[in-house]
């Protein structure tokens, strides 16, 4: 059954009368602020030809409430009552970015799942066509539903790091119009240095997480193909880096999406499991913790740590 143009105003109307002052949304107006309302209200908004202002405000509301252990409960005083925790996770996954970074980590396991008898091809195979046909429909038709200028004021207001309006133009256009604005702000040798040493810096890790991956590879006796299959996918989101903006963000899907599939592999198969617990022994953890804490965060955080540094050094 349809809803017609009406009933989704109404729908819309229903929803933003819920909306707290602290930009999450409760299950009657005038009842307080509810995790799993919240994660409904966004899949909702999301999905309809609605007022999108109110949705990243409410993402940052239920990340604020997430648990060191990861869980979303019903509140935060009962933490016991995670179950919220699902139906907060595809809100978030609402998110364009999220979404994207780490497909390439499903498509893994899901080849890893069918090669060993787990989970039909035919089932993976639709998933997968179904995903990639969504994705190419999105990226060469979709544009936002909102003005660049509301997320624009958003982001001013979450962060102290100076905010380019270009990236919020090249949000807000398709693919043709993105890959001109791409060309027109992006394509300066400053800039591509900048790429050049962002890239540069990742490479000790992705040599690490390579090493990992094989030596996981060769413990379950898994084939060549199936190794560089592995590294083809991880490495798919930096393909995405032609568009200019989130560079850094690219980069480091590729390493996310490595780490949790060898997280993946030692939780389900035991000879991983004590490939990585041996690496672990020894001093080598604590050398990579120190390169970690050498390059530090990347992206606009990096950008915000690099700033404070520089005024502890040479002053206000």
């Amino acid at each position: 059954m349809r809803l017609n143009s009406l009933a989704l105003t109404d729908v819309e109307v229903a929803l933003l009368a819920r909306v707290r002052t602290d930009g999450g949304f409760s299950q009657q107006s005038d009842e307080p602020y509810r995790t799993d309302a919240t994660a409904w209200a966004i899949i909702t908004l999301s999905s309809i030809d609605a007022d999108k202002a109110c949705i990243q405000p409410a993402m940052t509301r239920l990340m604020a409430d997430q648990h060191e252990d990861g869980s979303i409960s019903i509140a935060p005083d009962h933490p016991a009552a995670f179950w919220p925790t699902p139906l907060a996770i595809l809100g978030l996954l609402c998110h364009e970015g999220f979404s994207l970074s780490y497909y390439p980590l499903i498509a893994a396991i899901l080849w890893d799942l069918c090669r060993h008898r787990r989970l039909r091809w035919s089932v993976a195979l639709l998933q997968v066509l179904l995903v990639l046909a969504a994705f190419l429909a999105i990226v060469h038709f979709g544009t936002l539903k909102i003005s660049p200028d509301l997320l624009l004021n958003e982001a001013t207001h979450r962060t102290s790091v100076p905010v380019q309006r270009q990236l919020f133009d090249v949000m807000a256009s398709n693919y043709g119009r993105q890959r001109a604005l791409v060309s027109h702000f992006y394509r300066y040798r400053g800039m591509e240095i900048l790429y050049a040493l962002t890239a540069l810096l990742s490479v000790p890790y992705f040599a690490l997480l390579v090493t990992l991956l094989r030596r996981s590879a060769r413990a379950r006796e898994d084939s060549r193909f199936d190794m560089a299959l592995r590294l083809i996918l991880f490495a798919l989101p930096l393909t995405l880096c032609c568009l200019g903006h989130d560079v850094a963000r690219w980069i480091a899907a590729c390493a996310v999406d490595a780490t949790l599939f060898l997280c993946y592999l030692a939780l389900s198969d035991p000879r991983v499991r004590d490939v990585l617990r041996a690496w672990a022994t020894g001093p080598r953890p604590f050398l990579w913790l120190a390169w970690f804490l050498i390059t530090g965060p990347y992206g606009a955080t990096g950008i915000r740590v690099a700033e404070r540094l520089s005024v502890l050094w040479t002053g206000p």
